[in-house]
């Protein structure tokens, strides 16, 4: 069936994907829609992250075009980041499950004009339009029924002056139906030297896009064109595999890597190094029922055109079950004989529910019978105002809609209600003036109240201060108890979702898509939890330099006791996240992934701030993953830092730099010693891969660095320095290990004393140490072992202790 909005075409063949489970009608025959009589629209409020950045003078919408070629002579070219044209599935049509394909091309300029596929509201997949002529490309299988809506949305829009424009044109949708037959055999278990074979575009994931190839074993590959695009599979079955990778790259300033990981937790790193589909050896993975094995994209690189773009390409990969020696057994009494049972098969995972709408509370009133209209034309702020003295007391429930309002909209003294949405929308009409309350929905003194479910649509502009005209989301100005629950939020200009001096604060599973100030803010808040919410800031992962109007993605200033958990923050130019003031801060099981300045850091107020020189105390930063740091900011540091903290941890973090962006993945030191310093910090069971400088110790005290692995990925020694020592008497180096360095490893001066390297593995560098004994007393080099090291230990003067330390090279006085 080809969707056209009207009208039907000539069948097209049946597609011999398997249906989705569950489908029991027999589907519609073959269809076809043309776009240019569908519906074409520009969605402000598509909740889809456009990939670009686009210049002032761009074309937008979408129009139809002539075009000989399209098959009914006519075309729609979408021109702008969200523009669209919507199908509807026809009257007649029967429910089942379809295979949606795309017929179109990209006019390409700097890259491949990528489009999202959307049921409903919910993205499906997304096609990157790899062909300057029409070519049909596989979008998604779906269950579908008569009157369900498929957009077709524009997300990469370009533009770099006359003809220098990437566009998407549309033709026409195909929905074949998906070859019926019986609930699909199961995944069988494999056996010792089976292989698994799966197709890696049936599997993408963040935004890879199924490009053809012909040289791919299905005629397509997974293009991952920037970081944090991939693919993700559940295993069938436990076992231990050999992996193996079909894949390619776009080379640019060096090779492409993909991350292997296994639930989130990353098992190794492999490069591609062939511009031609070869196989990448994944190595040894073991796995449960149900773990999820994702291969990512980790190091993009772009210079500005589509030749200088470094890309990944993955045809399929494949799993071998490695054979595990039984144990010999023991002899035991012959048994009753016992019938074997029949083995369950493994089930096929079924797809994705759409969430259920949340429901409203049983005492709550609903804002449609309180003279609030929610049909996205009136203005609706007055009947909202005076919302909350109708309500008498009750909780407030927001059915779908869109509610327009001009200005703010101020609720004061709520106490023990629920404001619920379900499918809806507060948005601010374009003219919104703030009134003196700077936020789009402004809840002053509540207690014990919670807002859930609700999605705010703003006004954006990467060109407008957002502190001089100040438009936040949702804010909360006073008050305790307060539980923000599944929140969105849509360009807002200021900070999404804020709170000032609120005591028992939690902002959990909200979502926050582009921010200008801040998105999720906290100042002097105590007792506060910030779990399971995803911020992206909208920078451009291949941008050479930074927004500098946009601020940190998740911040917080004094306060007490705050919880980072869980959260998963992208696309920052500024910093990710940070905390300023505030004592007892721990940031646990965060993601970060692409950030123009600092990643994770705890320090103090600064002077400029209010600060008057008062360190903080107790910081922990554990369990954590870094990656992509792109120091668009030029006083930015790297990954994680504790600065003016007495007492903190950082433990169990993977930390990924990037050579070319420099940096060091851990900071232990203030900007300057005229402000608070940081002392009494242990460093263990780290991983910091692929920064110039792992560890930067600048410490009041000793610093405790144990069981860390500090390593350059690809084994090219792209780490300069392992730790460097500026302060830290007493610190101790003890069973670290240190790999792949291009320079001295560790380095110690400023009259640094007591120094302890004891039990450290070195391995594939040019200098172990250099602990300038001339300035420094009471240093200690025990029983570590050197590994091909150039100069193992090249220090002058003596050392307080040197013994039992193996490797070749390493001085007799030494060992």
């Amino acid at each position: 069936m080809l969707l056209a909005g009207c009208g039907t075409g000539q069948p097209t063949k049946t597609a011999d994907t398997q249906p989705l489970p569950g489908a029991t009608a027999t589907p519609s025959p073959s269809l076809s829609l043309e776009a240019e009589t569908a519906e074409t629209v520009v969605l402000a409020e598509s909740g889809l992250q456009p990939q670009a950045v686009v210049e002032p003078g761009a074309p937008t919408g979408g129009k139809v075009i002539n075009d000989s070629n399209a098959s009914g002579g006519q075309a729609i070219a979408l021109l702008s980041n969200g523009s669209a044209v919507r199908f509807t599935v026809p009257a007649g049509t029967a429910a089942g499950n379809y295979t949606v394909r795309l017929r179109g091309r990209g006019e390409n300029y700097n890259g491949n004009a990528i489009v999202s596929v959307r049921l409903g509201s919910t993205e499906k997949s997304r096609v990157e339009l790899s062909t300057a002529t029409y070519s049909t490309f596989d979008a998604s299988t779906l269950a579908l029924k008569a009157g369900d809506v498929l957009t077709v949305v524009f997300i990469n829009d370009a533009y770099g002056g006359s003809g220098k424009d990437r566009n998407a044109i549309v033709d026409h949708l195909i929905l074949d139906p998906a070859t019926t037959s019986t609930a699909p055999a199961p995944t069988p278990t494999p056996t010792p030297g089976d292989t698994l074979k799966v197709e890696a575009e049936t599997v993408m994931t963040g935004g890879a896009a199924a490009q053809n190839d012909t040289a791919a074993s299905g005629g397509k590959v997974a293009a991952m064109t920037y970081n944090g695009t991939g693919v993700t599979w559940t295993a069938p079955a436990a076992g231990t595999y050999r992996l193996s990778l079909q894949a390619r790259e776009q080379a640019y300033n060096g090779d492409a890597t993909l991350e292997i990981r296994q639930n989130g937790t990353v098992l190794g790193s492999k490069t591609v190094a062939s511009s031609s589909l070869s196989a990448v050896d994944g190595g040894s993975v073991t796995l449960a029922s149900g773990d999820k094995l994702e291969i990512v994209f980790t190091n993009d690189a772009y210079g500005g055109s589509a030749t200088t773009d470094r890309n990944a390409y993955l045809d399929y990969f494949t799993l071998t079950k490695t054979a595990t020696a039984a144990p010999a057994p023991t002899p035991t009494p012959t048994p009753t004989p016992t019938p074997t049972p029949t083995p369950t098969p493994t089930p096929t995972p079924t797809p994705t529910p759409i969430p259920t709408p949340t429901p409203a509370p049983t005492n709550a009133i609903d804002v449609k019978t309180l003279g609030v209209k929610g049909d996205g034309v009136t203005d609706d702020t007055a009947a909202l105002n005076a919302a909350v003295t109708k309500a008498g007391g009750k909780s407030l429930y927001f059915p779908t809609g869109t509610y327009l309002v001009s200005r703010p909209v101020v609720w004061r003294g709520l106490a023990g209600q629920t404001i619920t949405g379900s499918g809806a929308t507060i948005k601010a009409a374009s003219g919104w003036q703030s009134n003196g309350d700077d936020g789009m929905l402004v809840v002053y003194n509540a207690s014990n109240v919670t807002v859930r479910g609700l999605k705010l649509q703003g006004n954006f502009s990467w060109n407008v201060d957002p502190w001089s005209k100040r438009m936040d989301g949702l804010a909360f100005l006073g008050g305790s108890g307060i539980t923000v629950d599944s929140v969105e939020t849509q360009d807002i200009q200021s900070v999404a979702i804020n709170a000032e001096d609120v005591t028992g604060y939690t902002v959990k599973n909200s979502k926050v898509n582009r921010y200008l100030a801040h998105g999720i803010g906290c100042a002097r808040c105590k007792n506060a939890t910030f779990t399971g919410n995803t911020v992206d800031g909208g920078a451009d992962p291949k941008a050479t330099s930074a927004n500098d109007t946009a601020g940190i993605s998740m911040f917080a200033q004094n306060g007490d006791t705050l919880l980072f958990e869980n959260n998963t923050i992208l696309n920052s130019w500024d910093t990710a996240t940070k905390t300023e003031g505030a004592s007892n801060v721990t940031y646990r099981g965060n993601t970060i992934d692409t950030f123009g300045k600092d990643g994770i850091k705890i320090m103090f107020l600064p002077p400029d701030q209010g600060g008057s020189g008062q360190t903080v105390k107790n910081g922990v930063i554990e369990n954590n993953t870094v990656r992509n740091f792109k120091h668009w900011k030029s006083d930015g540091s790297g990954g994680l830092l504790l600065q003016g903290v007495a007492g903190g941890r950082v433990s169990g973090n993977n930390v990924y730099g990037n050579p070319s962006s420099g940096g060091t993945g851990i900071v232990l030191s203030s900007y300057s010693t005229s402000v608070p310093q940081t002392g009494g910090v242990t460093v263990e069971n780290n991983t910091v891969s692929d920064y110039p400088t792992a560890l930067l110790v600048g410490t009041t005290d000793a610093t405790m660095v144990r069981g860390n692995k500090f390593l350059s990925s690809s084994g090219q020694r792209n780490m300069q320095r392992c730790v460097n020592i500026e302060r830290g008497n007493g610190t101790v180096l003890e069973n670290n290990s240190f790999e792949a360095f291009s320079d001295i490893c560790v380095l110690t001066y400023g009259s640094t004393d007591n120094v302890t390297m004891q039990g450290n593995a070195f391995r594939n560098g040019k200098a172990g140490a250099w602990l300038n004994p001339s300035d420094s007393t009471g240093v200690k080099i025990l029983s570590n072992n050197f590994d091909t090291v150039a100069e193992p230990l090249p220090y002058q003067g003596t050392v307080a202790q040197c013994s039992g330390n193996t490797g070749t090279g390493v001085r007799n006085d030494c060992r």
